[in-house]
């Protein structure tokens, strides 16, 4: 993986424990107002025990202290945990396309597996819309599912085809960034044409799929 790739991929950890710190600390919310409360209180009741003064802004700063203490505290876990959830992820998005690949050839009915298959292109296109621009890792294996997806459901053809730049027309400056979101592009508009096109194509044998 290149500079721009881990880049990227940390971008998309930092992305993803900015998301997660927000719903833990929103689904931790009581708890954390609790305690943002309850530390600068006993502080407070401890500084009254032994005579020492205690004025409201100390109090105030205090609070706001320990709520940022417990943001960052969350913040630095969900970092740690980031890389971690996006490969279960990755791992449960490659599980589910070959889970649907083996369903696709226990089918029999000629028109049941094309409307799978036609969910299953759809599914695959949204995935492809949502892969983080630059991000080599993440688009290369958007690529080989949906490629796979493609070989079992039509064949090598318009598995061929889906990878094909062929007549097409990119710009870019160069880097691996615009490489990779130019590729990306190339294969959704593939993508694309062939759900369009998915009702008059001859669907693999349910044998050979």
């Amino acid at each position: 993986m290149g500079a721009s790739g881990w880049t990227a991929y940390w971008r998309q950890v930092f992305r993803r424990a900015v998301r997660d710190t927000w719903r833990l600390f929103h689904s931790k919310l009581a708890t954390g107002v609790t305690m943002a409360l309850i530390t600068p209180c006993l502080i407070a009741w401890f500084a009254w025990d032994l005579g020492l003064a205690y004025p409201l802004p100390v109090f105030l700063a205090a609070v706001i202290c320990t709520a940022l203490t417990m943001v960052l505290l969350f913040f630095f876990i969900s970092v740690g945990a980031a890389p971690y959830r996006l490969a279960r992820e990755e791992t449960a998005r490659r599980v589910a396309v070959e889970s649907e690949c083996e369903t696709l050839r226990a089918l029999s009915q000629t028109a049941e597996r094309r409307a799978r298959i036609k969910v299953g292109l759809g599914e695959l296109f949204a995935q492809g819309e949502a892969v983080p621009v630059g991000d080599k890792q993440a688009a290369e294996a958007w690529g080989h599912l949906t490629h796979d997806f493609v070989l079992n459901a039509f064949g090598s053809t318009e598995a061929t085809l889906f990878l094909s730049s062929a007549g097409m027309t990119f710009y870019g400056d160069g880097t691996e960034t615009s490489t990779v979101r130019n590729w990306m592009m190339g294969r959704l508009q593939r993508l694309g044409s062939l759900i369009e096109r998915a009702d008059q194509l001859s669907l693999q044998p349910a044998s050979q799929a």
